[in-house]
C-alpha cells in the first residue's frame, strides 16, 4: 500500500503494515516515525497470526523534556484494543487494552515516562487478531514500536 500525505491514510497504511507483521516469526519489530495521528476510531482488521505467535508489545512515545513535542496535550487520549479468536473468528476474547493521556508523566522514582505500552500475552495458539486505535481531543503527535513474539 502507498503512503499517502493525509494522517488517516498513513494510519490506515501503519495498521496494514501491522497486519503483515502478525504473520511474521521469529520475534519480528515495527516501528513507526513520529507522525501526527488524527482523531477518531481506526479498527485494526481481523487478521490471521502466524503458527507460534504467542505475545504482542505495542510501545506509544509519551512527551518527554527531550522532545516535548511527541504527545503533548495532558487532553488528548489514545486508547488501543486487541482481541484474539481461538476458533476461526467464531468468538472474539480480550486480549489486552489501555487508556492513556498525553502529557509529561513521572514514575514512582520522579523519572519521566518515555512511553505507554501495551503487552498482550495469548494463552493457546490464537488464529486471529482484532482490534482499534482511538484518538481523542487530537490529533495525536507520537512514534511508536510494535514487537510480535
Amino acid at each position: 500500500m502507498v503512503i499517502l500525505h493525509h494522517p488517516s491514510q498513513q494510519l490506515r497504511w501503519q495498521c496494514s503494515s501491522i497486519i503483515n507483521l502478525f504473520n511474521s516469526m521469529p520475534t519480528q519489530k515495527y516501528s513507526f516515525a513520529k507522525t501526527s495521528l488524527p482523531n477518531g476510531v481506526t479498527p485494526i482488521p481481523p487478521t490471521a497470526l502466524g503458527a507460534g505467535v504467542n505475545s504482542v508489545l505495542a510501545k506509544i512515545a509519551r512527551c518527554t523534556t527531550t522532545d516535548p513535542s511527541i504527545w503533548a496535550s495532558a487532553t488528548t487520549t489514545v486508547t488501543v484494543d486487541l482481541q484474539v479468536s481461538y476458533d476461526n473468528q467464531v468468538s472474539w476474547n480480550e486480549v489486552g487494552s489501555i487508556t492513556d493521556s498525553g502529557g509529561i508523566r513521572l514514575d514512582k522514582n520522579s523519572a519521566e515516562v518515555a512511553f505507554s505500552s501495551i503487552n498482550a500475552s495469548f494463552n493457546g495458539q490464537p488464529t486471529h487478531v482484532k482490534g482499534s486505535i482511538t484518538i481523542s481531543n487530537g490529533p495525536l503527535v507520537t512514534s511508536g514500536l510494535i514487537t510480535v513474539n
